[in-house]
């Protein structure tokens, strides 16, 4: 027993008990085009390095359940009620990939050629940006790139 009379175990201070959570992100107005930036690296003390691990991305983006107004979803179920309007569409259009180290490196792009409007997005090519040399691309290598930079417009 301690000298203000309570045991050791009761003076440890109790944790509050957690509680789930929704948190909603909802955009006023849907941009032109959407930049995403991919935090590609790690603080630890002193030192930081690069992540080198897959980053997932979609080719195409809806972000209707993120706008925001009178009829924005309140829950999840209301995410998928209605079907989103075009206008909060995107297509990927360009990728930014750096290959290297935190302390050195390069960075590359690969860019769509086409028209990003068309419903029917194979009518594009994507190509291979590396300082002087332009090479074509496929999707698959779009898509398991280290990317670091996103590029979306609005279809």
């Amino acid at each position: 027993m301690r000298p203000n009379g309570k045991k050791e175990s009761e003076e440890k201070e109790e944790k509050p008990a957690q509680q789930p959570a929704v948190k909603i992100l909802q955009l006023v107005q849907p941009p032109a085009v959407l930049t995403v930036h991919l935090k590609r690296f790690a603080v630890s003390g002193r030192s930081t390095k690069k992540l080198d691990s897959a980053v997932p991305f979609a080719l195409e983006l809806e972000l209707q359940p993120f706008c925001g107004g009178a009829d924005a979803p309140r829950s999840f179920a209301d995410l998928h009620a209605a079907p989103p309007p075009r206008a909060s569409r995107y297509r990927l259009y360009a990728v930014v990939e750096h290959s290297g180290s935190f302390n050195g490196g390069h960075y590359t792009a690969y860019v769509r050629d086409g028209d990003l409007d068309a419903d029917d997005a194979n009518h594009s090519e994507w190509n291979h940006f590396s300082d002087t040399h332009v090479s074509r691309a496929t999707e698959e290598q779009v898509l398991g790139a280290q990317a670091f930079l996103l590029f979306y417009a609005r279809c």
